[in-house]
């Protein structure tokens, strides 16, 4: 993934890291893909690759909305997103 604002790619697990992401989140993390190119790490990061600029015509606007059931406390885990 090529992160908004910077060159070069970056790993997803890398930039997770980076974050604090907990390991136990990591393979849950939601991620919009085109073909093979990482738009939006979910919550996270955005890609370089879907910014808009002076030449944008078309917008496809996207929303991810978790699940009441699924509500996550943070404060409650620990770094391994463990209870």
């Amino acid at each position: 993934m090529q992160p908004l604002g910077l060159n070069g790619s970056r790993k997803l697990h890398d930039i997770m890291i980076d974050l604090h992401v907990p390991q136990a989140w990591r393979r849950r993390m939601p991620v919009l893909v085109a073909g093979d190119t990482v738009l939006w790490l979910i919550g996270c990061r955005r890609s370089d690759w879907g910014k808009l600029t002076a030449a944008t015509r078309r917008v496809l606007t996207v929303a991810c909305v978790r699940d009441a059931d699924e509500t996550i406390d943070a404060r409650s885990l620990d770094r391994n997103g463990q209870n």
